[in-house]
């Protein structure tokens, strides 16, 4: 091959890049012939392992591809109008872990021919608003993508999608409602609403819930004895390390709490550690689903403070029959 050829070639291949870099590095056969390629080039160069085909008609550069990449090939492939969706949507969320295959997508019309590790599913009443973008890939909004999952035989996940929404933010309850409204009544869709108020009854699992949560946690840990809900300076706090500065709080209602109870939470912690303690928060996601870490995370904050607050500050002595001994 010539050196001009060579440069030919080089520049394709950055132009192919360059089209592939926002697309999980997956390019659709459209898109190369766009750049200049030719179609018994695409042939060949995938005979030749130059690309590695994905989905029907897209490709990569590279022989393993991420699982951002699956679902880009799987839209390009589908071509436009469709929408990553249910259990794919439900982990581009981040909402929780799902399987990687089968890819899930939904169209706003007659399906195409249906691929291996590929679902389309038909939605006539694909809604403006039942779709977002996440780094330019099309994909259900949170209310519509827990509306398609919503599953009345697995109640319990569910309840962990809806706190996942809490937590990062991203719950809106008119939202749901919009999406709900637009459907006809289900077994999903009902046990969905029923998901909803159960939510709303308990904050988001409110601070109780999950203060026993992480003291159960605790207790059942390799940490030392603590106090629970021990008065200290006025205060009382979820979970005390004697004879050091470390307090553990639970961090359930910091999502639905008022302007009043924040600032009051804002006062106890400038009080707590104006007397030397300091303060670590875990939050529902943490105790529930990373709980490893958490005490991992918890010994390590314990282990900084172990030394005793300066100024003491008055701690109710009988509080100390409600340690968690062992």
């Amino acid at each position: 091959m010539g050196e001009q050829s060579e440069r030919k070639r080089a520049t394709v291949f950055k132009a192919i890049q360059a089209a592939a870099e926002p697309q999980g590095e997956i390019v659709s056969r459209a898109q190369l012939m766009d750049i200049g390629l030719r179609s018994r080039t695409v042939l060949r160069w995938a005979e030749d392992h130059v690309l590695h085909r994905q989905f029907r008609g897209t490709y990569s550069l590279h022989r393993t591809v991420s699982t951002t990449g699956d679902r880009w090939a799987a839209h390009l492939s589908v071509g436009a109008g469709s929408v990553v969706a249910r259990d794919s949507a439900v982990d581009v969320l981040d909402l929780v872990s799902t399987p990687r295959y089968p890819v899930h997508l939904v169209v706003p019309r007659r399906p195409p021919r249906q691929q291996s590790r590929l679902v389309i599913h038909e939605s006539v009443h694909l809604h403006d608003d039942d779709v977002l973008e996440i780094d330019g890939l099309p994909c259900t909004s949170v209310a519509r993508t827990l509306a398609d999952v919503a599953d009345p035989s697995d109640p319990h996940r569910l309840d962990r999608l809806l706190d996942r929404a809490v937590h990062l933010r991203l719950f809106d309850a008119a939202a749901l409602d919009a999406v709900l409204g637009r459907r006809k009544p289900t077994p999903g869709t009902r046990a969905l609403e029923a998901a909803i108020l159960r939510l709303d009854d308990t904050s988001g699992r409110n601070r109780t819930e999950l203060e026993r949560i992480l003291i159960a946690l605790i207790r059942d840990s390799r940490l030392p004895p603590v106090i629970n809900n021990a008065q200290i300076g006025g205060f009382e706090v979820d979970v005390w390390f004697p004879l050091t500065r470390a307090i553990v709080e639970a961090d359930g209602d910091r999502f639905h709490s008022s302007p009043a109870q924040l600032a009051a939470d804002a006062a106890k912690r400038a009080a707590l550690e104006a007397y030397g303690f300091r303060i670590m928060r875990v939050d529902w996601a943490a105790a529930n689903y990373r709980p490893e870490d958490t005490i991992d995370r918890i010994e390590a904050f314990r282990l900084a403070n172990l030394a005793p607050p300066v100024p003491g500050p008055p701690v109710d002595p009988i509080l100390s029959t409600r340690r968690n001994g062992r």
